[in-house]
């Protein structure tokens, strides 16, 4: 069950994967060369990742509009959110020993949560990566911050629960990163540190890899 923090609508778009199949031919190279000048970036230095991100994000961003057949970024993220299969796909990678991809993603949410850049800047709480992302997280909470992903991180930390690792928290978190980076705020802070940004890509690529997405 999806917590209720993370859904936006009570009735998400279906997704169709083999939309994607029946793309035209144009659109089809696009997307995949997005994601390959991506993942050909997969085992660069952290500082090479934020252009990666990107490109990585177009493919993710075209390959979903195509299977959820929405254009906005919160439809396909909640259509995305709620397909079974997806979430299925996500558990039965997370489980393959030793694969980069399970290392990947529990690093990621290792990092959790993920602020809002923007609000934090509003509030003047803003700060430089200190190198200890707990530190980070705890002068946030302390400040005041109340936005970032996933919504329910706190709920799950004040109950004495893990964040569940899986497909819908990893992917509106993934978000939250995306948002921080394309609107413009590559700068040199907590948020948007070296580690957050590569952690995240490496995240998103060898999944839509080796789920056969991408």
């Amino acid at each position: 069950m999806i917590c209720p923090e993370l859904s936006k609508t009570l009735k998400p778009q279906r997704v169709d994967i083999s939309r994607y199949t029946y793309l035209h031919p144009t659109g089809q190279r696009l997307i995949a060369g997005w994601f390959e000048r991506a993942w050909q970036t997969r085992d660069y230095q952290a500082e090479d990742r934020f252009e990666a991100f990107i490109f990585a994000w177009f493919a993710v961003n075209g390959w979903a509009a195509c299977v959820a057949d929405v254009d906005q970024d919160r439809a396909y993220i909640d259509a995305l959110m709620h397909d079974q299969a997806i979430h299925a796909k996500f558990s039965q990678l997370l489980a393959v020993p030793g694969s980069t991809f399970a290392a990947s993603a529990r690093e990621f949410a290792q990092l959790l949560p993920i602020f809002e850049v923007k609000s934090l800047r509003q509030r003047g709480i803003l700060q430089l990566d200190s190198g200890e992302r707990q530190a980070a997280i705890n002068r946030y909470l302390t400040a005041g911050a109340t936005r970032f992903e996933p919504q329910c991180w706190k709920r799950h930390v004040d109950a004495g629960e893990q964040v569940p690792l899986d497909w819908p928290h990893t992917l509106t978190t993934l978000y939250r990163v995306r948002c921080n980076l394309f609107h413009g705020e590559k700068a040199a802070h907590s948020e948007m540190d070296q580690r957050v940004v590569s952690v995240a890509f490496r995240t998103l690529v060898h999944f839509f890899r080796t789920a056969g997405y991408l």
